[in-house]
């Protein structure tokens, strides 16, 4: 029968300073969220069902179309190398 303590976190304390911009980040954020979406709601909300199909059925006809090509193409590839690889050398200071 073991009792378990749990420590209370001591939260550093913020200045008013990046109080204020991280709030006004926040709201900001949080309106833009908000016009986006009644935007999007609005121009939406004429759609049928069969207009929402034919817009997944395109989403996922060029994501998968995207994602083969990729595929593909990298099974293909003549051997191009985007980046290169180097080995980590000692400097000669710390030696």
């Amino acid at each position: 029968m073991g009792l378990s303590f749990k420590r209370k976190r001591m939260q550093p304390p913020v200045s008013q300073a990046s109080d204020d911009a991280s709030s006004k980040a926040k709201y900001s954020a949080r309106t833009l969220q908000k016009d986006w979406a009644n935007w999007m709601s609005k121009r939406t909300s004429n759609f049928k069902r069969r207009h929402w199909l034919i817009a997944l059925a395109l989403f996922i006809l060029v994501a998968g179309g995207y994602n083969c090509y990729l595929i593909i193409d990298s099974i293909f590839s003549k051997g191009r190398v985007i980046f290169s690889i180097y080995p980590i050398h000692r400097l000669l200071f710390f030696s």
